[in-house]
């Protein structure tokens, strides 16, 4: 058997269109309306891309795993440079196999779909270039006629109501969340929080919506996707790396929250809370924090998690897609779920406008980012100043511009008063919901504890 040598290779588009092919049933299918071998700029890469090709008009399925065979039954017959040249492209693929239920495959379709466009337009202008400089005009226009558009049925133009296939697609698309809640928020939420969703905690501030933040990219990461956080203005690097590792130890490194104290527990009987002692334990340690980041990591068995922090007023959306495009470039990171934490903070994209042109201008950027990226984007927003005295937040208690209600798909209200605050209990509301019927006044209620850095431990 031929051993696969691990070796960095690029996040071209080549690469990331055979990660589809390689890994994904559904990417290998919808790909091959526009997949042409001949577009394919390097060999090695295309001679994998044609195994892919091969094993599903056999079996209907991407190969996966069974790509190593594959690479078995032909590397003696290979010259030593490509079969050096796929054994660590291969290699450099071994990480996504476990993960390809969860892959980005709309993002990797688009990327593709463009490449080979690209390619097949620029063999056309090539072709047609070289005719004129001949001064055979004939031939252009002869070129131009049979000339084949590249792409898929739904990207030129579709019959929504005959393609079968597109809406099965669509209806699984939008029913799966990439993170989930438990209980009668997860009822509420759940449905809100998938790709293509742009989504926001709003409340006054202190309110938790960094705690709320954190614990959609936790979850996102525990259920094996890929996870941008950005953390705008609010704390430093060292300071969300320490509340991550407080959340995921669910133990405090500060004595003051290490002592013995109440936390609420569910009452099932009679669906309400009960109060139960939590014993004092001694605060967390670095040791213990990288423990408890190593036992998540095996977790998320190889997603990737990326934090990048920024002071407020400096980043702009702009400035955050090509930090996502590094990555991509750089790394092959494409993320599921993107977390910024929080808007409100982000740069303008054009400071001569007045400040509530240049708040509609970032969030209706960053809900395009959703749509191009086909990724979960979550934020947060602060509230105006009437929201600290209203029992319920509505939409009326945006700050600055109330076409951020516009742009999002959900806006949730975290609401809490003093009493509750005490009691370690909040209220979740929908404010805003693009999809299906909501009303503003019905709450879900969750219990938490803070001190061991947890926003949610059930609700009711």
């Amino acid at each position: 058997m031929i051993k696969i040598r691990r070796k960095s290779v690029d996040g071209s588009v080549e690469r990331k269109l055979l990660t589809g092919m390689v890994v994904s049933s559904q990417f290998l299918k919808e790909s091959l309306s526009f997949y042409d071998p001949d577009l394919i700029e390097t060999s090695h890469t295309r001679i994998v891309a044609e195994w892919c090709v091969r094993y599903y008009d056999r079996y209907e399925k991407a190969p996966n795993t069974h790509i190593k065979d594959i690479f078995d039954s032909h590397a003696d017959k290979m010259e030593p440079t490509t079969r050096e040249l796929i054994a660590d492209l291969l290699a450099s693929l071994s990480s996504e196999y476990e993960r390809a239920d969860v892959l980005n495959v709309p993002y990797l379709l688009d990327q593709a779909e463009s490449y080979f466009k690209t390619r097949s337009l620029t063999r056309l202008f090539q072709e047609g270039k070289g005719l004129l400089l001949e001064g055979d005009v004939a031939e252009v226009e002869a070129l131009l006629g049979t000339y084949k558009r590249v792409g898929r049925p739904s990207s030129l133009g579709v019959n929504p109501f005959k393609d079968i296939e597109g809406t099965r697609r669509a209806f699984e698309h939008v029913q799966t969340p990439l993170v989930t809640f438990p209980g009668r928020l997860g009822q509420m939420l759940n449905g809100e929080f998938g790709r293509d969703q742009f989504v926001a905690f709003e409340g006054p501030e202190k309110r938790g919506k960094t705690f709320w933040c954190n614990e959609v990219s936790i979850r996102a990461a525990n259920a094996r996707y890929n996870v941008a956080l950005f953390q705008i203005g609010d704390m430093s690097e060292d300071q969300i790396r320490v509340r991550l590792a407080v959340r995921l130890a669910g133990r405090n490194y500060m004595a003051r929250y290490c002592g013995e104290h109440t936390c609420p527990v569910l009452n099932q009987d009679r669906a309400g809370v009960d109060y139960k002692t939590v014993l004092a334990v001694k605060p967390l340690t670095w040791r213990e924090a990288v423990k408890t980041n190593q036992r998540f990591l095996g977790r998320t068995r190889g997603r990737d998690f990326k934090l990048s922090v920024h002071p407020s007023d400096q980043l702009t959306v702009t400035g955050l897609k090509a930090i996502l495009d590094n990555w991509e470039a750089f790394e092959g990171f494409i993320p599921d779920v993107i977390v910024i934490d929080y808007a409100d903070n982000m740069a303008p994209e054009d400071r001569r406008q007045d400040v509530r042109h240049q708040i509609n201008q970032v969030w209706k950027m960053l809900r395009g980012l959703s749509l191009e990226r086909h990724c979960l984007v979550v934020t947060a927003t602060q509230a105006n100043a009437k929201a600290y005295d209203t029992p319920i937040l509505s939409d009326k208690h945006f700050s600055e511009n109330k076409l951020k209600n516009a742009h999002v798909t959900a806006m949730i209200g975290l609401n809490q008063n003093l009493a509750e605050k005490r009691a370690r209990l909040m209220r979740l509301n929908m404010i805003e919901q693009r999809e299906g019927e909501f009303f503003s006044d019905q709450v879900v209620t969750v219990a938490q504890d803070l001190w061991r850095g947890r926003p949610l431990l059930f609700s009711f």
